[in-house]
């Protein structure tokens, strides 16, 4: 046998104890109320970052180093 303590249905949790005699403690105003420690939700997808990103990809690797000594371009 459990009882419930706590149900904190923003975060989906359930606080449970097996101490049945216990009296269950009040909930205060602080506690009822969700902790905001970062601005942006979980289920947000992240930021892009797209600073310092060209709008052309560089040209890598040996063939490319090959092509532009020969002075190939597209």
């Amino acid at each position: 046998k459990v009882k419930v303590i706590e149900v904190d249905v923003a975060r989906k949790r359930i606080a449970l104890t097996r101490r049945l005699n216990d009296k269950a403690a009040a909930q205060t105003a602080a506690r009822a109320e969700p902790k905001v420690t970062n601005q942006r939700s979980f289920n947000s997808p992240a930021p892009s970052n797209t600073k310092g990103k060209s709008s052309t990809p560089a040209k890598s690797g040996t063939m490319a180093d090959l092509f532009a000594k020969a002075g190939v371009r597209k």
